[in-house]
């Protein structure tokens, strides 16, 4: 329709659409809260000054753990999606799944024995690995800019011929 105007909400990029798969890690941070909470209810460790927190402590360890594997996540992604296009945003829902699988890995085998906890590990290590690899690799051949101008709304993003400038 000619002379209406679209909504902030319309243009939204694209490249958001896929925000919502970040919503699997960040249940895991949630749990592992959750599961801190829970022990400080249950196990008579509920003042925190009491001197009784080494009864929290595999649940604290674990949620500290997860809260730094959160963060590289989230901006490892976010970097990311600035240089996905198309069919690529395929990557981001799949990266989540393999956050969130590894961490549960990590948790159910860190429950066991610390040495269990390798699966969970490997998982993320070598997810946030390829997304950072990757990252890296479109930011070289594409141009560090192009993400940039994409996050910003640049309706042209710079192309690799503009980078030889």
């Amino acid at each position: 329709m000619e002379g209406t105007t679209c909504s902030p909400v319309s243009q939204f990029p694209p490249r958001m659409t896929s925000a919502p798969s970040a919503f699997a890690p960040l249940l895991v941070l949630m749990a592992a809260i959750a599961m801190v909470g829970n022990k400080r209810r249950t196990s008579g460790a509920g003042n925190p000054l009491a001197g009784k927190d080494h009864l929290l402590q595999l649940e604290k360890n674990f949620l500290a753990n997860t809260l730094e594997q959160f963060v590289v996540f989230l901006v490892s992604t976010l970097v990311l999606i600035t240089y996905l296009q198309g069919e690529e945003m395929r990557l981001v829902p799949l990266s989540a799944i393999a956050f969130f699988v590894g961490r549960v890995l990590f948790r159910v085998g860190y429950g066991i024995a610390y040495y269990y906890r390798g699966w969970g590990i490997m998982i993320n290590f070598i997810s946030q690995g390829f997304i950072i690899g990757l990252t890296g690799y479109l930011m070289f051949t594409r141009g560090f800019m192009f993400g940039i101008a994409a996050a910003v709304g640049s309706p042209h993003p710079p192309t690799a011929a503009h980078a030889e400038l």
